[in-house]
């Protein structure tokens, strides 16, 4: 009814509700609060005056946002047509493309709605212009090594397009995999989904690079393709808590800039152990249906 958006941003909110009840009841919690992060001239109890409704309305705001491009027919096709930047044949090359809609991104709506906020929440836009520089130049350590990812990831998603008819490198990585493990592919899926994003440093490319060898995959082992679909999305998910893209992204905005590696390897345990869970429930769930 209202798209793919509502349903990932109804299961963030519920995310959001479940770490709110958690915490208030101190589920997983330290058991001296950490404040290091806090900016010293700031202060730990600088009194914050705004309503509650106030502080939420930028969410508000981007539900709303997506709702109406997503299911007004009309705004939809405003939105998707009015401001399209997208590149066909990219260099010469058939087949390349790069899709931009605009006013229909996710992005521009984030950015809609923070300026939005600025009105509602009733501040000044000098306190907004302040904010924006302060985090785009916080993520200037991080933009070499994302320029380097996205070229990495358009190789590895268009490298089936060679001379030799060769598969893409995606294809070759599946079905070397599928070949060895065959019926007990649920295992391995998330994993692929996880790779996917460790390389791509999305979950939503991840997804779409490898989803329809998923789906083949899941032919030539006769097993349920909803299944192992959903396998690929549960892996991928995870995957971004141990993909450089995120990583270095994250890491440059706490200052935590060069300590990559030790991000990561604090990450990847719990991340393989999310694949062997959701991999194992898939596989019980198989075998009593």
């Amino acid at each position: 009814l209202f798209g793919h958006e509502f349903v990932a941003i109804l299961a963030s909110l519920t995310g959001l509700l479940v770490a709110t009840l958690t915490a208030k009841k101190g589920f997983l919690l330290p058991d001296e609060p950490w404040q290091e992060a806090l900016q010293e001239e700031k202060g730990a109890d600088e009194p914050v005056s705004m309503s509650l409704w106030a502080a939420w309305a930028p969410y508000v705001i981007i539900v709303l946002l997506l709702l109406v491009t997503r299911i007004v027919p009309s705004v939809k096709s405003f939105a998707l047509t009015w401001v399209d930047l997208s590149w066909a044949d990219i260099l010469g090359v058939e087949g390349i493309t790069s899709s931009w809609q605009v006013l229909y991104s996710p992005g521009s709506v984030l950015v809609f709605a923070a300026i939005m906020a600025v009105v509602v929440q009733r501040k000044s836009f000098d306190r907004f212009a302040k904010a924006a520089k302060e985090s785009v130049l916080s993520m200037k350590d991080a933009a070499l090594a994302l320029v380097a990812t996205l070229a990495l990831v358009q190789v590895f998603t268009n490298s089936g397009m060679n001379a030799q008819d060769l598969v893409s490198m995606p294809q070759y990585i599946a079905q070397t995999l599928a070949a060895g493990f065959g019926s007990m592919w649920v295992m391995v899926a998330p994993f692929l989904g996880q790779l996917g994003a460790f390389i791509t440093g999305s979950a939503t490319v991840s997804t779409l690079t490898f989803s329809p060898v998923q789906y083949s995959i899941a032919q030539e082992t006769a097993l349920a393709k909803d299944t192992v679909l959903s396998l690929q999305v549960l892996g991928s998910s995870a995957g971004n808590m141990i993909c450089v893209h995120n990583v270095v992204a994250a890491g440059a905005v706490v200052g935590l800039a060069g300590k990559e590696g030790d991000i990561i390897r604090k990450t990847i345990g719990p991340a393989l152990l999310y694949g062997l869970l959701v991999g194992t429930a898939a596989l019980v769930y198989l075998f009593f249906t």
